[in-house]
């Protein structure tokens, strides 16, 4: 009889002993997909950081095209507007020198002509904004 007691404890304690091994095993596998999970999660945020990077740096690029662009613009309007101004200082002397009868009239024309347009209706404002 002993040795039916020690065999169904032996048998009793090998079935613990499985059961638990069952429940780690259950609890290792549980740790593995979550830790799965995490390393989607964290494939998927280290592709979205790249695609961000990526945006970001084709923003600046357009930024810096764009400043490129305006900073020429008007530089482009400043020599022209400089130019202008010398043209009109040397219109208004000529008209100066010039002031008989109906010079005067003339010389209101062609100051309105010579005035230039505003910054706006300008081609180069327009095509590169």
């Amino acid at each position: 009889m002993e040795l039916e007691t020690d065999d169904s404890t032996e048998l009793l304690e090998a079935r613990q002993r499985i059961q638990e091994l069952h429940i780690q095993v259950e609890k290792l596998e549980q740790g593995f997909r979550q830790r799965g999970e995490q390393l989607i999660e964290l494939s998927r945020d280290s592709m979205s950081k790249e695609k961000i990077k990526m945006q970001k740096k084709a923003a600046v690029e357009a930024r810096d095209l764009l400043q490129t662009r305006m900073s020429g613009m008007f530089k482009n309007y400043r020599i022209l507007f400089k130019k202008n101004t010398a043209l009109l200082d040397k219109l208004v002397s000529v008209a100066e020198v010039g002031r008989l009868g109906k010079v005067k009239k003339a010389y209101r024309q062609e100051m309105k002509l010579l005035k230039g347009q505003p910054l706006e209706e300008l081609y180069e404002y327009k095509h590169q904004v």
